[in-house]
């Protein structure tokens, strides 16, 4: 499918995309009563919020994964470890990759059942608001860290770990230039 492809949640039924799919913009596959995606599925950008799907087929290529609110609870099973913007918000997601990279935003927060992050792992921005992550990986490499409301935050915010935290007009604190060894 060249451009954007919308499958709309309004219309009632169980949808199911053909395997080897690719659509080169947008796959919205939001709010559908969607249970899982097909073999073979490269998409630009894959907007699957608020679906039933738990689990992503380990071939699928993607730019964007837009999942927060979805079942999802795994990504760990994806031979794809470099994105643009992950977003899992609110997802039941136990667990990412080691060596995941995200160039520009990799959003956890509200991920209740993460309780570490991995070795590894760079990321422009990082979300991992209202988490119980309390430690640093490995090797962390963000620019920034929304960290407010995790057990991290209170753990880390008088120790030399932290270069500076910066409020920007009210916004909570963030870490920024983090680098570990």
């Amino acid at each position: 499918v060249r451009g954007n492809l919308i499958v709309s949640g309004d219309v009632p039924g169980t949808y199911k995309l053909p395997n080897n799919l690719t659509v080169s913009g947008i796959l919205n596959i939001s709010g559908t009563d969607m249970e899982e995606l097909p073999k073979g599925l490269q998409v630009k950008s894959l907007n699957m919020m608020y679906t039933s799907i738990k689990k992503l087929p380990n071939d699928l290529i993607v730019e964007e994964l837009f999942a927060g609110y979805s079942e999802l609870q795994t990504i760990d099973n994806l031979q794809q470890k470099e994105f643009e913007r992950l977003r899992l918000q609110g997802t039941s997601i136990t667990s990412l990759p080691d060596g995941l990279t995200v160039r520009i935003l990799l959003d956890l927060a509200e991920c209740s059942n993460l309780q570490k992050l991995p070795d590894y792992l760079s990321a422009f921005l990082l979300n991992i608001r209202r988490t119980p992550i309390s430690d640093i990986p490995k090797h962390l490499n963000a620019n920034e860290l929304a960290w407010i409301d995790t057990p991290l935050y209170e753990k880390f915010t008088d120790q030399a770990l932290v270069d500076e935290i910066v409020y920007n007009g009210g916004s909570p604190p963030r870490l920024r230039d983090i680098r570990t060894k």
